[in-house]
């Protein structure tokens, strides 16, 4: 039964990693949509989309670990790691500027 489990990880891991993709381009888009006052997303939309984006990203970047830890279908695993990663590190900026700032 784990073995099954470990295989579909990098399969569970992609959809996740594209959706985080999806997420953070919506925020992107709702942010640079214009004057605050015409936006149809406002504060707790963007806030929203920005911490789904995050959570998703978070659930990737564990499962596509999980997978390289114990999973077969290495090469898989690296494509989404390198996609997913690159992702968490503008997270992980966004949230120290914030923070700094």
């Amino acid at each position: 039964m784990e073995v099954e489990v470990v295989k579909a990880l990098p399969w569970l891991a992609l959809p996740l990693t594209i959706a985080a993709w999806v997420l953070t381009v919506l925020t992107g888009e709702a942010l640079l949509s214009g004057p605050y006052e015409d936006r149809t997303c406002q504060t707790e939309c963007v806030k929203t989309l920005f911490f789904s984006g995050l959570g998703v990203t978070i659930g990737a970047v564990v499962l596509a670990a999980l997978a390289l830890i114990g999973s077969n279908s290495r090469v898989l695993t690296f494509v989404i790691l390198g996609f997913a990663a690159p992702l968490a590190a503008v997270y992980a900026t966004i949230i120290l500027v914030g923070n700094l700032a």
